[in-house]
């Protein structure tokens, strides 16, 4: 007869050694390269959405269509060279996304290069039309705050405006001219939203120890401020 007082430890070296047969089954390398989406956007009126998928540190846009919603690669960049995709956007009709690939700067205005490849690095903004061409630059936007990206596309679809270089920046989706700077303000211009006719932006213009909420309207070419004080003012909507 089995001693009671046995039974216990025999138990517990099986589920040990059960657990080292499932822990060798697989490696480092697959851990780390376990795949993952993030960015989750939908189209307004198109049964669209599109999200990031990190496969194997390779970073590109995805989209699916209702009412299946089966996954199709859009972008196709390969390699893993620790170049993010981050403010993924799609137009409310679902036709084009946007979005900004490339880190965020460093104190002396650089973009990191993980790979240490010699080519010049810049933080960029693109747009690509999911059914059509390779993506385009719109334009630069190199700003220098953790997760300080931050696009937004016009109610029409036509147009991404941005905060970048403590100014905001607007450029035509299509890529049919470059983009330029929409403000030239004292402080740092911050947080960009558009009005649901599209004819304004309200932003964030951090001037240190105080915020306000500003209003740049595009038929006047004019700035206003709403209520200015010595508050914190965020968050516009």
């Amino acid at each position: 007869m089995i001693n009671r007082s046995l039974r216990i430890p025999a138990f517990i070296v099986l589920i040990v050694s059960a657990c080292a047969v499932h822990a060798a089954s697989f490696t480092i390398e697959q851990v780390l390269s376990s795949p993952f989406p993030s960015e989750l956007v939908a189209a307004e009126h198109a049964s669209r959405i599109a999200w990031v998928f990190n496969s194997k540190g390779a970073r590109n846009v995805w989209i699916a269509d209702g009412p299946n919603f089966s996954a199709k690669q859009a972008t196709h960049y390969t390699a893993d060279d620790g170049t993010p995709i981050a403010s993924l956007r799609i137009t409310p009709d679902g036709r084009t996304v946007v979005f900004v690939r490339g880190s965020e700067t460093n104190e002396a205005g650089r973009v990191a290069a993980p790979t240490n490849d010699l080519s010049p690095r810049k933080q960029m903004v693109f747009a690509m039309d999911v059914d059509g061409d390779a993506p385009h630059a719109l334009g630069e936007m190199g700003c220098g705050d953790e997760e300080c990206e931050d696009v937004e596309i016009s109610p029409d679809g036509q147009f991404a405006v941005w905060a970048a270089r403590k100014q905001l920046w607007i450029a035509p989706i299509s890529g049919a001219t470059p983009a330029h700077q929409l403000t030239d303000l004292p402080g740092n211009t911050l947080s960009p939203r558009w009005s649901p006719d599209g004819r304004q932006v309200a932003f964030v213009s951090d001037r240190g120890d105080h915020h306000f909420i500003g209003v740049y309207d595009f038929g006047h070419d004019s700035v206003r401020y709403l209520a200015p004080g010595v508050d914190r003012d965020i968050s516009p909507r």
